[in-house]
């Protein structure tokens, strides 16, 4: 079975990681913090209980976008590292076929 590569579509999927995925996250981890900042969460909620469960739900999804985030941009890197291997071996490859060492 003859597996091809097309090193182009590697770097398309790594370019739309980083872009797209990887930003979107950002931006979503960022946003989690605007009422705090803006609104403050203790005049929108109860004092007592609500703000303090609100600040940790708004905490832990932060840190898992941003996770989240850092995965896409390492997968984007893997990415780019794998089409250049591709592109290697294949210009390897070309050389020994054309009897060129």
């Amino acid at each position: 079975m003859t597996v091809q590569v097309k090193s182009d579509h590697l770097r398309v999927a790594a370019r739309k990681l980083r872009e797209e995925a990887a930003e979107s996250l950002r931006r979503a981890a960022e946003q989690l913090a605007v009422p705090e900042k803006q609104y403050g969460v203790a005049a929108a909620f109860d004092h007592y209980t609500t703000a303090a469960a609100y600040r940790a739900y708004a905490t832990a999804m932060e840190e898992e976008f941003r996770l989240l985030e850092q995965a896409c941009r390492q997968l984007a890197d893997a990415l780019e590292q794998t089409a250049g291997d591709y592109d290697r071996a294949d210009k390897a490859s070309a050389h020994r076929v054309g009897g060129v060492r």
